[in-house]
C-alpha cells in the first residue's frame, strides 16, 4: 500500500491518477516511490510462488503501469522545458 499511497492509486480497482504538477516538484515523489518499488520487487522476486503474491499481481501490474506513466511524464515536461530554453 505504501507505493500506491506515494503513487496516489486508491481503492480496489481504482485507475490511477497522476499528478498534475508541472514544475518539477514531483522529482521527489518519484525518487521515494522508485525506492519503495525497488524494495517490493525485490521482496515480490524473492516469494514468487507463493499465493498471495500471486493474488495481488493485478495491483503489481497497476503500480508499473502508474509509475511507468508519471517518469515519462517527468521525462517529457524535462525535455519540453530544455527545448524551451534553448530556443530563447
Amino acid at each position: 500500500r505504501k507505493v500506491e499511497n506515494l503513487l496516489l492509486i486508491s481503492g480496489d480497482n481504482a485507475s490511477a491518477t497522476t499528478s498534475g504538477d508541472k514544475s518539477g516538484s514531483n522529482v521527489k515523489q518519484i525518487e521515494r516511490v522508485a525506492i519503495e518499488y525497488n524494495q517490493m520487487q525485490y521482496l515480490v522476486n524473492r516469494g514468487k510462488d507463493l499465493p498471495f503474491v500471486e493474488n495481488i499481481d493485478w495491483r503489481i501490474t497497476r503500480i508499473k503501469d502508474t509509475l511507468r506513466i508519471n517518469l515519462s511524464s517527468a521525462l517529457r515536461l524535462a525535455l519540453l522545458t530544455i527545448k524551451d530554453q534553448s530556443s530563447t
